[in-house]
């Protein structure tokens, strides 16, 4: 698992825009485990854990960025590490997709009303 996800790294992209190299990022390197649409995997054949899904509202709320960046440096119980495959700058723009795939962020103007 860790080869074939390694096999993507840094050159995934060559867009200015962050938020197009996230996601092509993500598409390259990130997909293969966590799906086109991040909603992560089964239980691999031998047990192992699914990978993570990134559009769980739970989830979303629990983990801060760095959470997200450090996971994606230093791997977590099956997921490899990328610190010497992903540049600071990459390890940012794929926290930003990881981020993307949650709920969106509401104001504290856009909090539920109880007008009866």
């Amino acid at each position: 698992m860790v080869a074939a996800c390694k096999g993507s790294g840094a050159d995934a992209t060559t867009s200015s825009d962050p938020v197009v190299r996230g996601d092509e990022l993500f598409r390259v390197a990130c997909s293969r485990c966590h799906g086109a649409e991040g909603k992560g995997g089964p239980v691999g054949m031998l047990g192992e854990l699914p990978a993570r899904d990134f559009t769980d509202p739970t989830f979303q709320a629990r983990v801060t960025d760095e959470d997200i960046g450090r996971t994606i440096r230093n791997g977590r119980k099956g997921m490899p590490a990328f610190a010497a495959v992903f540049t600071p700058d990459q390890v940012a723009v794929l926290t930003s997709r990881v981020r993307r795939f949650g709920p969106p962020a509401r104001d504290a103007g856009d909090a539920p009303r109880n007008d009866r």
